[in-house]
């Protein structure tokens, strides 16, 4: 499936270069990422793809659906514009009214894959999974921009691709814009102290008691066991550095900490 995947990427990125060089609109955009949806993601252009999605009296640019149930908002922008977080925020709210915990950003040729979810005190917190980009990225590292649109693909959205790593935890924003390194080996943990009964806030590292070891709990590595830490053993640091840990007799995790160097 990957060989054709890959051939099916190179097509669309050709088709959205020239979108971009060509000044296309939004409308256009919407039109070329529904048949990308269709075409290279494999759901079902008739029963699992609606342009135009209405979230009561808004409308979303896409919606897809499985068993006729909406899965992931899209919000699509012209192919020049640069994206930024605030260009989700209008599908944050259509989200929050559907019950719908995935969104994506895109301009066709930069895909960005949010997490999202809700809380009567907060409202919605956002968690990017990742971002990449048809253009530069799939030049230069295509192995890592197929891996990730492979996550949105049918069959691994039916086989819970996206769903297992935050099986049993709680997603909270993060508030930054680095993307995970190693997609499939699952979310970062981000534990929202509010349900382990500390403040409403987000730390970036996590001690095991046990061990003596300390993680990063912004990225999310196949050999790290931040996930294995039971709530009676969770060591928080104050001030909320690597320094202030390791002070205190913490070893760093050598699975995650590597990427975390700047997360001080």
């Amino acid at each position: 499936m990957e060989k054709e995947f890959r051939k099916k990427l190179s097509r669309f990125a050709q088709i959205f270069k020239e979108a971009q060089d060509q000044g296309k609109r939004e409308a256009d955009t919407v039109m070329y990422i529904t048949e990308f949806i269709h075409d290279v993601l494999q759901y079902d252009i008739f029963k699992e793809i609606s342009k135009e999605y209405q979230v009561k009296e808004k409308y979303c640019d896409i919606a897809i659906k499985l068993d006729g149930q909406v899965i992931i908002l899209v919000e699509a922008k012209p192919p020049g514009l640069k994206l930024v977080d605030r260009h989700i925020e209008q599908v944050e709210n259509y989200a929050m009214r559907s019950g719908t915990e995935w969104a994506i950003l895109t301009n066709g040729c930069e895909w960005r894959l949010y997490h999202l979810s809700f809380s009567d005190d907060s409202g919605v917190e956002r968690a990017l999974v990742f971002k990449t980009d048809l253009l530069n990225s799939f030049i230069e590292n295509p192995a890592d921009v197929i891996s990730k649109l492979l996550l949105l693909h049918r069959k691994s959205f039916l086989k819970g691709e996206l769903s297992k790593p935050i099986s049993g935890l709680k997603a909270g924003a993060f508030g930054q814009e680095d993307e995970w390194p190693t997609l499939r080996s699952g979310m970062p943990f981000i534990p929202r102290l509010k349900s382990l009964g500390f403040s409403g806030m987000t730390y970036k590292f996590v001690g095991d008691r046990r061990s003596g070891i300390v993680h990063g709990s912004l990225i999310g590595m196949q050999k790290c066991r931040i996930r294995e830490i039971p709530t009676v053993s969770l060591v928080f640091f104050d001030p909320d550095t690597l320094e202030q840990a390791t002070a205190k007799g913490f070893a760093p995790c050598p699975a995650c900490l590597p990427f975390n160097q700047k997360i001080t």
